[in-house]
């Protein structure tokens, strides 16, 4: 557990203006996604869907939609406050919970739990992030699926920017720095915003884990991986696939 006297980067990095920064993670990509899990993690199947890290829950009501009752799981009040905004727009009753990924309030509970766009490997140690994958599941009933949805290591490798300076569609400057660094290796953003009355600097940081790295973290939580996919486009795995996305199932 994280101590309550450090700070974390992940704690405070995801806040309104982390939409901002991401305007492409839109409608139209959840939307991909989803209809990707429909096809592969046999979404019309389950009735009771987490979430894990839904932010602003751009997916929940396309999950919804199909027919699923949807929990969203996230740290960020802010972001859980945009989802349930969001989801009261469409009539939709929000089911959001506010948490710690490494310490979920869930047992033997869902069909099928989705961790996506490398909501993954944020802690420190190993040991930490492999926690994650336990509670996930724990969560799920036997037989349940688990999607992990992360950067794909030889990929990120090779076609990591390590400088970028963009202008988001509010006029804000945001100058980039990319860098793969520590052993074990971690792929580290320093990101400086600037314009208006802005003025804010984020680093995010994110263990660099292999795909088999991933499905031995699965394999010890007790989930047995079934497939394995490059991209939501549904393209086989490669190492230079921009996604290593594992579908996972609860043996017991």
């Amino acid at each position: 557990m994280p101590s309550p006297t450090r700070s974390y980067w992940y704690e405070t990095a995801f806040d309104t203006l982390y939409l901002t920064l991401y305007p492409h993670r839109d409608e139209a990509d959840a939307r991909r996604a989803v209809e990707f899990l429909d096809k592969k993690a046999r979404l019309g199947e389950a009735r009771l869907v987490l979430d894990l890290c839904c932010g602003a829950g751009r997916h929940l009501l396309l999950l919804r939609h199909l027919g699923a009752r949807v929990v969203g799981f996230d740290l960020s009040r802010q972001l859980l406050e945009t989802a349930a905004n969001d989801l009261a727009a469409h009539d939709f009753p929000p089911s959001l919970v506010q948490g710690d990924m490494a310490h979920l309030p869930f047992s033997g509970a869902f069909d099928l739990a989705i961790n996506l766009f490398t909501s993954f490997g944020y802690f420190d140690s190993d040991a930490e992030n492999a926690r994650v994958l336990r509670e996930a599941a724990e969560a799920l009933k036997r037989g349940g699926r688990f999607v992990l949805d992360f950067m794909n290591a030889p990929w990120v490798r090779a076609s990591l920017v390590p400088h970028s300076v963009e202008q988001t569609a509010t006029r804000l400057r945001v100058d980039t720095r990319r860098a793969i660094e520590g052993d074990p290796p971690r792929v580290v953003k320093r990101v400086r915003v600037s314009g208006g009355r802005v003025e804010r600097e984020i680093v995010e940081s994110v263990r660099l884990f292999e795909r088999a790295d991933l499905e031995a973290m699965l394999s010890e939580a007790g989930l047995r991986v079934a497939g394995a996919w490059g991209d939501f486009d549904g393209r086989p795995y490669g190492e230079m696939a921009p996604r290593c996305l594992l579908l996972a199932e609860k043996s017991s």
